[in-house]
């Protein structure tokens, strides 16, 4: 019964985003939306990075939690822990502004299904505090950063289908709970959570041109409520995002490998203005979100 309600699942997916992909009322890539959180879309590991984030239709280590979870159903053997350590924007020589993402993997015959893990963790460094003069306050001087929890589980719906499922706690500390600008204070830290839904595709017979060597992926992650640090009204939107990858197998001998891989990403983010044309962009409560 949960197998086919996962399948059930999956198929949705797979219709949600055909129609998203064809939404001509869709916001365009040119269109810049900003989100909260924007951490969770950083691509970790350096094997994916160096082929141009295209992750999705690969996904076969434990950072699959972060590419395409559906993936993990395919990796039933021994226990993975895989790590990532990056300084962030390292040409400005900012010690303290790093990325940090952890992940594992382990394979539960029990549950028919592999279980995942992750961490993510952004270290934005000292913030340092200065009057309406511009005088530094060393004293008000604080440290900001963000992390998210994953856990998801993954199983194989068919012997060439698999789906996958994953929830994150997120929180984002970005100032301290007495920080105060204008007139507004709030508590400077956001809490929010989210839910994620993936499948995978990996023929294993009909056509030799296809048969072990094509994979299409899709991945929706970031799904859940605004993440607010002031009050409801300036709350921002998750980066809910849809990723949609094709990987094709070239070669494969004892030597070599060749994979030709693509992934196509679009940010389900609809922010819309409400503010008349002669005020100023940016101001707080001014704009809404769906």
């Amino acid at each position: 019964m949960f197998r086919k309600t996962f399948a059930y699942l999956c198929v949705i997916l797979i219709v949600v985003s055909v129609i998203t992909f064809n939404n001509k009322e869709a916001y365009s890539q040119t269109t810049t939306v900003s989100t909260g959180v924007p951490f969770l879309l950083i691509g970790p590991n350096s094997r994916f990075g160096g082929m141009g984030e295209t992750g999705t239709a690969i996904a076969d280590d434990a950072t699959a939690m972060h590419w395409n979870p559906a993936g993990l159903a395919y990796q039933k053997k021994y226990t993975e822990i895989n790590f990532t350590h990056s300084p962030w924007l390292a040409g400005l020589n900012i010690g303290d502004l790093f990325y940090d993402y952890i992940a594992g993997r382990k394979f539960i015959k029990s549950i028919n299904g592999t279980i995942g893990a992750s961490i993510t963790y952004l270290n934005i460094g000292e913030v340092i505090v200065t009057d309406e003069f511009g005088n530094s306050q060393p004293d008000r001087n604080y440290k900001a950063y963000e992390m998210a929890l994953g856990v998801g589980y993954a199983t194989q719906l068919g012997k060439d289908w698999a789906g996958g499922v994953t929830g994150t706690f997120i929180y984002s500390r970005l100032s301290p709970n007495d920080f105060t600008v204008a007139n507004e204070k709030g508590t400077g830290t956001g809490i929010s959570a989210a839910l994620g839904l993936s499948t995978l595709f990996k023929p294993i017979s009909g056509s030799k041109i296809f048969a072990n060597r094509f994979t299409f992926g899709l991945n929706l992650s970031n799904m859940g409520p605004n993440i607010s640090y002031v009050d409801a009204d300036q709350a921002d939107p998750l980066p809910q995002n849809l990723r949609l990858g094709i990987g094709y197998e070239v070669l494969n001998s004892q030597f070599n490998s060749l994979v030709i891989t693509a992934d196509f990403t679009k940010l389900l983010v609809n922010r819309t203005n409400t503010i008349p044309a002669d005020t100023v962009l940016g101001t707080p409560g001014n704009s809404r979100f769906s």
